[in-house]
């Protein structure tokens, strides 16, 4: 705990050791819990997007993009990985 506590004071984040991950997939309009956008990828794998570009919040919009893993989140919906988008293009 003190680890934690120390690297947070000096600023560095603890997402920083996440992999970039390169994902091709669909943006889709999820009504749960009053609805959000997430994306499913090629291999099915579900996402959920915490900066998702208002551009970019089309269902159906297909999208290339790098991303990290965001394990220090948590959400009410519970329905994908949590990822932070570092870049994002329209495949559409």
């Amino acid at each position: 705990m003190s680890v934690v506590v120390s690297l947070l004071g000096c600023g560095i984040s603890l997402t920083d050791n996440q992999p970039l991950m390169e994902i091709v997939g669909t943006v889709r309009w999820v009504e749960l819990e009053g609805g959000f956008f997430g994306i499913v990828a090629d291999d099915n794998t579900r996402y959920e997007p915490l900066n998702l570009p208002e551009a970019y919040q089309q269902d159906g919009l297909r999208v290339r993009l790098s991303a990290r893993i965001r394990n220090d989140y948590a959400s009410i919906f519970m329905w994908g990985t949590i990822i932070e988008i570092l870049d994002i293009q329209s495949l559409d």
